[in-house]
């Protein structure tokens, strides 16, 4: 999964969108990106949406409305939070950032906590790097300070 803010990095998607996997193959129906009017539409009763691709939290800036974007289709659509990237995010880290999460919820942390404790656990992680042929920490802001979560912290 990524997202795209729209307009940049796909010419004819002109608003923010996740782009999915296509592995049933694109159809007339089926585009492979889910749109932030798309989103809109949606009538979800959710009450946490965890958006771990890259750039997931940004958004268009627009005059009188603010951020508007991805997090704001899917509050509207009718979750109580969601948990999203302010940047490109490494695929490692997220991976082992979302296994501390979504174990402290688990656990029976509240969103707000279950986000704080998986950024502290995150970076006591270290993993063997194939690259770098050496033990790789996740402890620079860059691997554990892009996910923020929006709404509801309980």
């Amino acid at each position: 999964t990524h997202a795209t803010v729209g307009g940049d990095e796909v010419k004819w998607i002109t608003q923010p969108a996740l782009v999915l996997s296509l592995a049933g193959g694109a159809d007339d129906t089926y585009d492979g990106f889910l749109q932030m009017s798309e989103i809109f539409n949606l009538r979800l009763n959710a009450d946490l949406v965890v958006l771990s691709a890259c750039d997931t939290g940004k958004g268009k800036l627009r005059r009188g409305e603010g951020i508007v974007g991805l997090t704001r289709a899917f509050m509207y659509a009718g979750t109580h939070s969601v948990v999203a990237s302010l940047w490109q995010v490494n695929d490692q880290s997220t991976s082992r950032f979302m296994e501390c999460f979504y174990r402290n919820l688990k656990e029976g942390q509240s969103k707000a906590e279950a986000l704080r404790q998986a950024k502290k656990q995150l970076m006591q992680i270290q993993v063997w790097s194939d690259t770098l042929k050496k033990e790789q920490s996740f402890t620079a802001p860059f691997y554990w300070a892009p996910f923020i979560l929006i709404g509801s912290g309980n």
